[in-house]
């Protein structure tokens, strides 16, 4: 049960997510919105939600046809901003391009309303991962989950991308619980309450709770990457194996998948399907994506001084999902204790 969960928050925790941030009525909470800039808003988040690039595509365009509706409309700047920043993840574009335009675009929502929480949480993430200030990054993690208006996507993004690199489990723990209990069905939540559970060492009890996420959400892809990193860490190869098969079929796009099912393929002596699928990432749009999907694969090797080569340069690109990878290969206690396991998390400010 996800609400047996044993956190001992601090005090100062439960004091900072019960901040509220306007103690006055803004502007931005009062007027109202234009109506089709709100339709072209929900069709945005809708497509965003499909977690493909096809879909987000559509997503960007569709927050764009918001903003041009209604340049005043605090959600649809952060949309974009959020969209911004997937570009860079699924390696359309250079993160060093489209997180300052991340920033710029929730930046003017944040000046519109303070309390978009989407939009603090885009700033916190960028703060953490594109400039490495995780102290900033932490703030601003916490003013988004201190909003009155809150969705359960930005809590598990603020949990995903900000608490789980700093290490922050309880905390991580409290910013999800509501998102939970508000849908207990949702993916993103449980996926991310399972990565709580790794974190603490309970691998038997992640490992359930991301199968009972595949059984209800068979094309949510994130949880059998989820399911075959932990089987990875726990060096149980066949059932990292099948767990990467599942997710590559549904997503041929991620470069983890790639490598992390190449690296457990040339455990058990399949080396033409593992060169096979190497030879893919050479076509990936993105050094970063090439560098992550290499990174996976000497890291089910156990090769450490690759992984840390590799890694480098998905670092070096300012990657906007960097923290949080390394936050899962970390979980590995011979990684995080090696000499390149420390480097790397004391080049992005995580030691």
């Amino acid at each position: 049960d996800v609400f047996a969960v044993q956190d001992e928050i601090s005090t100062a925790i439960v004091e900072t997510l019960q901040l509220r941030l306007a103690s006055t009525t803004t502007h931005a909470q009062t007027r109202t919105p234009d109506i089709a800039a709100y339709h072209a808003y929900l069709k945005s988040r809708y497509h965003f939600a499909k977690l493909t690039p096809e879909r987000l595509l559509l997503s960007q365009a569709l927050a764009q046809e918001a903003i041009a509706l209604d340049p005043q409309y605090p959600p649809a700047l952060a949309q974009l901003a959020e969209c911004f920043i997937q570009t860079a993840i699924y390696g359309m574009a250079e993160a060093t391009e489209m997180l300052p335009k991340a920033r710029a675009a929730a930046l003017r929502a944040v000046a519109l309303d303070e309390s978009e929480a989407s939009a603090q949480m885009t700033l916190a993430r960028i703060a953490g991962e594109f400039d490495f200030d995780w102290t900033e990054a932490l703030r601003r993690c916490r003013l988004a989950l201190a909003c009155d208006r809150i969705s359960p996507a930005v809590r598990a993004l603020c949990a995903q991308f900000v608490l789980w690199p700093l290490g922050r489990i309880d905390e991580l723990t409290a910013a999800i619980r509501p998102a939970l209990a508000a849908d207990p069905l949702s993916p993103m939540p449980r996926t991310v309450m399972a990565q709580a559970f790794a974190a603490r060492g309970e691998h038997d009890r992640a490992l359930a709770e991301i199968e009972a996420v595949i059984e209800m959400h068979e094309n949510f892809w994130p949880a059998p990457l989820c399911r075959g990193t932990i089987l990875t860490v726990l060096e149980r190869t066949m059932d990292a194996i099948a767990a990467f098969e599942k997710g590559i079929a549904i997503a041929r796009w991620n470069a983890p998948f790639v490598g992390f099912l190449a690296g457990n393929y040339s455990l058990v002596g399949e080396s033409a399907r593992a060169e096979r699928l190497m030879s893919g990432l050479s076509a990936l749009p993105s050094p970063a994506l090439g560098a992550l999907g290499r990174t996976a694969y000497h890291y089910a090797r156990r090769e450490f001084d690759r992984v840390a080569e590799e890694y480098d340069i998905v670092i070096d690109r300012r990657y906007p999902v960097a923290a949080f990878y390394l936050t899962w290969l970390c979980l590995s206690d011979r990684f995080r204790e090696s000499t390149p396991g420390r480097r790397l998390r004391q080049k992005m400010g995580l030691s």
